[in-house]
């Protein structure tokens, strides 16, 4: 596919839809056909060059654009295709957090979870069912005075969040409420996405006061790592 613009981000498919939405380096957003590679729509979002350094994503027939407008605000806006000619047009009004995101959004089941570089997590609930569709399920204030990158992963109900400090939160859906189990490692800097590998978190670090990277792995039920480099 020929973009009249350059692309920095990954593109978020929808398999349902069998489209790719390609998010442009500014201005436009590109729906792109799987079936004939041809684009079939663009969509007018407006972002600033650089202002958007994440992909879009992709959840329940919904299309979320991360846009960093300001040093501490970040605008969510939120698509669906028309239901008379499958154009996207704006599904709800935008949801704002504090502070930029910078770390790519997770997509799980009908769910999106959304860190800033301030401390605020949001895990959002995609249900074309209720309105609006796009609703805030849990979260975390912002609460960091200067920017972290934060790396988050989340599995089965457990979410780990790595940046200066290496901490376990429950998403406990019912309640609507992330609830802190442990904080690790605090003034460590994570360096690197965190990966699952079966039942092992492996993340990478610099140990306050230290240049040297560690490598560990923690058991997911553990507070410890069981084995680190």
């Amino acid at each position: 596919v020929l973009y009249p613009m350059s692309v920095s981000t990954p593109p978020a498919y929808d398999p349902e839809a069998k489209q790719f939405y390609q998010l442009g380096d500014h201005s436009n957003l590109y729906v792109i056909s799987e079936q004939t590679g041809e684009c079939t729509d663009v969509q007018y979002v407006g972002h600033r060059e650089k202002n958007v350094v994440v992909g879009v994503v992709a959840a329940v027939g919904y299309v979320l654009v991360c846009e960093n407008v300001e040093e501490d605000r970040c605008v969510i806006r939120i698509y669906m295709a028309d239901k008379e000619n499958g154009d996207l047009v704006l599904a709800q009004r935008p949801l704002a957090l504090k502070g930029k995101v910078i770390v790519p959004p997770l997509q799980y089941d009908r769910r999106v979870l959304i860190t800033t570089d301030l401390g605020e997590i949001r895990v959002l609930e995609v249900d074309p069912n209720i309105t609006p569709p796009v609703q805030e399920m849990a979260g975390i204030a912002a609460s960091f005075t200067a920017p972290v990158v934060q790396y988050p992963l989340v599995d089965r109900g457990l979410l780990w969040m790595a940046g200066k400090q290496f901490s376990r939160y429950k998403v406990q859906a019912v309640l609507g409420e992330l609830t802190l189990d442990w904080v690790d490692n605090d003034g460590d800097v994570y360096v690197a996405p965190l990966q699952r590998s079966e039942d092992i978190v492996i993340h990478v670090r610099q140990q306050r006061g230290s240049t040297a990277v560690t490598v560990a792995g923690h058991p997911v039920n553990a507070r410890k790592p069981s084995w680190q480099t």
